[in-house]
């Protein structure tokens, strides 16, 4: 045992209802927060699959005031986020309910703690820099994979310098989460795939996080386990409800985790795909977690053996170096069988621009790294994209 590893952190929101027609408790919920004027943050694709409906027609039923902000775009910029703060001031809201991926819960988590205060988004960027509690806030996913609503992150993408920024504290986490499978099976095939690749990479960072610990690394593996045996039902038959249910559970437990063990080289990696070419989170993260796997599994070969029984590789019979390089065969297997390519020049990137992908994955995402199992700068990110272009 290490005498210098800082105790374990573990953070999860208040409330956690789980499971089929879980949205509604959504009135009791707002209720036992003392919400009476409630802003409703999602996004167009959630609008148009009818999903703000059902939580619009459980509100007019138990009489709250209510308006609603849909204007999320998918990797949300800090902008966006500055907007639905500016809306939640002038209707007075004084809960915030966000429903949709981890897009409208962070702008409606970033939302929460500037809704009462004048300060910009900008103000609390960083590790625990917001002073104190914001508005209650309640989150319902309709994807499986952020974790959005039960992590104390907010991500917004700085279209200033074309970076991630986060927001962490213990301030971001929702009072209530509402894991409901049935808001996901209107998912299309890609957001599907993308979103469960990303509660993946939750799960497996966590794990091997230099920053792990028994709760999160039980809730991680267990994580892995249902990701591997349920993405690709839930994206080639996406109204399998017990697949959905699954990943829903996947996403929530990952989150979990990762809040507590934090993330790593896959998340600072991946970041670029989105920043400089527009690509999804979860299809930037899909690119790359093979190939960190396998930079990192020499400093965590017994953790890497165990992720790659999880995700259902086979290695009996196998020394534990070459068990350890399976978990990322396993999970190149399942990222590729959901139609992401693990190859960089698939997605028509030059060659040229790795350096400055390398530079922008290491430079800004100090926070990342330090978690990292094995250290990474920019050579070594530089060239794991190299191989893998």
């Amino acid at each position: 045992m290490d005498p210098l590893k800082p105790p374990a952190l573990l953070r999860t929101p208040n409330v956690i209802w789980m499971g089929r027609n879980a949205i509604n408790n959504l009135d009791q919920e707002i209720k036992a927060l003392n919400g009476r004027r409630v802003l409703l943050v999602s996004d167009p694709g959630v609008v148009r699959a009818g999903l703000a409906k059902n939580l619009e027609a459980i509100l007019e039923k138990a009489g709250f005031q209510y308006q609603v902000f849909s204007d999320v775009e998918p990797e949300p910029s800090i902008a966006t986020a500055e907007k639905c703060i500016a809306f939640a001031k002038k209707t007075e809201a004084d809960i915030i309910v966000g429903i949709g991926g981890g897009s409208p819960i962070d702008v409606a988590k970033a939302t929460a703690i500037c809704g009462k205060r004048g300060n910009s988004i900008r103000d609390f960027l960083g590790l625990d820099q917001v002073p104190s509690k914001g508005l209650p806030m309640i989150a319902i996913p309709t994807t499986a994979g952020t974790g959005s609503e039960a992590t104390p992150a907010i991500v917004l993408t700085d279209q200033v310098d074309h970076t991630k920024k986060t927001v962490w504290s213990r301030y971001v986490l929702t009072d209530s989460a509402l894991i409901d499978p049935m808001m996901t099976v209107t998912m299309p095939p890609q957001t599907t795939a993308d979103s469960g690749i990303d509660a993946l990479s939750h799960a497996v960072e966590a794990y091997v996080s230099v920053r792990s610990n028994a709760y999160a690394d039980a809730l991680a593996l267990e994580a892995i386990r249902l990701i591997g045996g349920n993405l690709r039902k839930a994206y080639g038959t996406g109204k399998d409800l017990e697949a959905r249910e699954h990943m829903s559970q996947a996403a929530l437990l990952a989150g979990i985790a990762f809040g507590s063990s934090g993330l790593g080289a896959v998340h600072a990696l991946g970041y670029p795909f989105t920043t400089f070419f527009g690509h999804s989170h979860g299809k930037g993260i899909g690119i790359v977690m093979p190939a960190v796997m396998r930079y990192n599994s020499s400093v965590c070969e017994e953790k890497f053996r165990r992720i790659a029984e999880a995700i259902g590789e086979k290695v009996d019979g196998f020394t534990l170096s070459e068990a350890a390089l399976k978990a990322a065969d396993g999970v190149e297997k399942l990222i590729n069988d959901v139609g992401i390519s693990t190859r960089i020049s698939a997605y028509n990137i030059p060659e040229s621009k790795l350096k400055e992908m390398a530079e922008s994955a290491i430079l800004p995402n100090a926070r990342l790294l330090v978690s990292n199992p094995r250290k990474m700068g920019v050579p070594e990110a530089l060239e794991v994209y190299q191989k893998i272009y």
